[in-house]
């Protein structure tokens, strides 16, 4: 075996093989590793209510079918009103605070350590019915 291609490797698969999948592993796979942090991330408003802050650690395109990555403060009685999207899931984890997530007309109590997936064209309003924020980290994933 030659040092530089054509062989086995000692680990007892051929190097073409490990070039070929090299070459196929997609492009997004192969940027270099992102770092954020929440203290050095710049707040801006919420789409569904402008009072709510959030901060976006991913937005779109950054990885493949996720929409954004982000956190949002509600400060006590706000709300973000209802709305539904068509092309994507969204799941939402309570870090801090009480508030209520209201799916489809039904309410959900929000509190820390709670975890909503909400589907495709489901109508959702989130509120802070609490008297200290409410932090939710949330995700969007877009559908095929």
């Amino acid at each position: 075996m030659d040092e530089l291609g054509g062989g086995t490797l000692r680990l007892g698969f051929p190097i073409q093989t490990l070039t070929a999948k090299i070459e196929r592993t997609p492009t997004y796979c192969r940027k270099p590793m992102q770092y954020r942090s929440l203290a050095t991330t710049p707040t801006e408003g919420v789409t569904h209510n402008p009072a709510i802050c959030k901060q976006v650690m991913l937005r779109p395109n950054e990885v493949p079918a996720l929409t954004n990555f982000s956190q949002a403060r509600f400060a006590p009685g706000l709300v973000a009103a209802g709305h539904a999207h068509s092309d994507m899931y969204e799941v939402f984890f309570v870090e801090a605070g009480q508030g209520t997530i209201t799916i489809d007309g039904t309410p959900y109590g929000l509190s820390p350590g709670v975890c909503v997936m909400v589907e495709l064209g489901e109508v959702h309003e989130v509120a802070n019915t609490g008297t200290a924020e409410l932090v939710l980290t949330y995700f969007g994933i877009r559908s095929a």
